[in-house]
């Protein structure tokens, strides 16, 4: 693989790449865009913003469009940037996530969900350095991209930023492998351990360590028929990684039984693989915010070998323990992955390899994928089907993010405005608006998945943080979406955090269960009454 080099310079009418096959592409394009904030110098772009002047929301500097020609090599691929940057006094105007220096993709996508505008941004610059830093950020271009640009600057911040010795990669390869060729009429194969299940609904599990007989009992009481057994591990050694999952492994094992007795399905949910994330990839990242289009949340087990294997080996564990339990649901391979650039096996070969050596010891228990982009709506209009029986697709919904996750991982700063902060919905968010037409397209691309492939859909979390205002009325527009498409559902969750609590009032700053019904459980406990019908 060669490299994709650009220059921001006055002096040249072109930027100069190496293809993904090698060649020279030289290519004409306008000179770097630059506003009246920026200077484009022989190899380095000067952004600086005074203090006094009024920051809008949006980033200022260069920007570098992208041409169509060039735009139609990139998809499906990485566009990743290295340059070294210096910057002084960057302070941000108000408390804003993405606020500070940084180099941003702005793409204008096109799926089911209609023509949209995404962002992908880079680490923050804020403060000040004293030397030149090496800088770098890493952008995956949908293949449902129709435009995108390149922008160097400051969002909603003063301060000087400058970039220098600018250079662009390509992946030589696409980030997802081509493992194999869905036939033109391609449906989804399910044997009558899935067809003769109803439409199921349920939760999300309590802590493992925490979760008692009561708690099932309890969700019976309100009517659930599905549980989502969320196994999670941090430990970095991977025998006290697998020694933590077998413990959790036990637990369920004592209580399937009971779940068997109330009519409890199981859905098995390795949460965290082996190694988990690179890092954590933000509170947002889930909820559609700038942090799902971080690189940085990819899993380790992508990458490294031992970490794989460990994760093929516990499946398989899994797989003949559990293979002959009626009280099963299925097998959920990990929970929302996050790649976003070239790895040396992507999140679809885990799922491929992993369905395999499930199926080569149990047949037919159910296995659960989830859409790439942190088990994303949008993702599901590049997710291929497996081609083995009885697979179930899942998305998560939290839409939109800056709605369902107010408050959530910036509660100090946010409690300090509620409820003047708070969002409301229906509403408008961004200039549009924000109501079940909303919901519904941001659920198009699972909607026409299943349609295209006769897929069963689990939409394995969802909700509504519970001081949001109207969580009630976001509740039953998703859930009546839900029903008229006939998904399985797991609300997040029971009992897990008072923040996703059905059992606290809508008072943020109260964290103690309340003995009446809230609004939002309300909601739940209508659409739950439909498993006894």
């Amino acid at each position: 693989m060669r490299l994709l080099q650009f220059a921001a310079t006055v002096l040249l009418p072109l930027f100069t790449l190496s293809g993904v096959s090698g060649e020279t592409l030289p290519f004409r394009t306008e000179l770097l865009k630059a506003d009246s904030f920026t200077r484009i110098g022989q190899d380095e772009i000067t952004v600086s913003i005074p203090c006094e002047k009024e920051s809008r929301d949006e980033t200022r500097g260069g920007t570098w469009v992208i041409t169509p020609e060039l735009l139609e090599r990139l998809k499906g691929r990485s566009l990743s940037f290295r340059c070294e940057v210096l910057w002084k006094d960057i302070a941000p105007k108000a408390p804003s996530s993405p606020a500070g220096g940084k180099i941003l993709a702005v793409a204008e996508v096109r799926d089911g969900m209609g023509r949209r505008t995404e962002y992908q941004v880079s680490p923050l610059c804020n403060g000040s350095s004293p030397n030149w830093q090496n800088y770098s950020a890493e952008f995956f271009i949908r293949p449902t991209t129709e435009t995108l640009s390149i922008q160097f600057g400051i969002q909603k911040s003063s301060g000087t930023m400058v970039f220098r010795n600018i250079r662009a990669e390509v992946s030589g390869k696409a980030v997802f492998e081509s493992i194999w060729n869905v036939p033109e009429n391609f449906r989804c194969e399910y044997t009558d351990r899935v067809t003769r299940l109803p439409q199921m609904r349920g939760f999300m599990s309590p802590p493992i360590a925490a979760i008692t007989p009561d708690d099932l009992r309890d969700m019976t009481a309100m009517g659930a028929n599905l549980l989502r057994w969320q196994m999670n591990a941090h430990e970095p050694r991977l025998e006290d990684w697998k020694a933590n999952i077998l413990r959790q492994l036990d637990k369920l094992e004592k209580l399937l039984p009971l779940c068997r007795e109330l009519g409890i399905a199981v859905i098995i949910d390795l949460h965290t693989p082996p190694g988990n994330r690179r890092n954590s990839g933000g509170t947002l990242g889930t909820a559609d915010g700038a942090a799902k289009h971080s690189d940085g949340a990819k899993f380790v087990m992508f990458d490294s070998d031992p970490h794989y294997q460990a994760y093929l080996d516990i499946w398989r564990i899994i797989a003949r323990r559990f293979k002959d339990s009626p009280a099963l649901y299925g097998y959920d391979l990990y929970n929302e992955p996050a790649q976003m650039s070239f790895s040396k096996r992507d999140y679809y070969r885990c799922y491929y390899d992993c369905a395999e050596a499930i199926r080569s010891i149990d047949p037919e228990t159910s296995i659960l994928i989830e859409s790439n982009e942190w088990a994303s709506p949008e993702a599901f209009s590049y997710l291929k089907p497996l081609p083995f029986r009885n697979i179930i697709y899942q998305a998560h919904m939290y839409r939109s993010g800056v709605y369902t996750h107010q408050g959530v991982g910036d509660s100090g700063d946010y409690f300090e405005r509620y409820p003047a902060s708070r969002l409301s919905y229906p509403s408008t968010l961004f200039g549009k608006p924000f109501d079940k037409k909303f919901l519904r397209n941001a659920l198009l691309p699972v909607r026409l998945f299943q349609q295209k492939y006769h897929a069963r859909i689990l939409i394995g979390e969802f909700g509504v943080i519970r001081w949001a205002g109207n969580g009630e009325r976001w509740l039953d527009d998703v859930l009546s979406l839900f029903e008229e498409f006939g998904w399985d559902w797991c609300y997040h969750a029971f009992r897990e955090w008072h923040g996703w609590s059905l059992e606290h009032s809508s008072d943020p700053k109260n964290t103690r269960p309340v003995s009446e019904t809230t609004p939002r459980k309300q909601v739940i406990l209508k659409y739950l009454k439909r498993n006894r019908s």
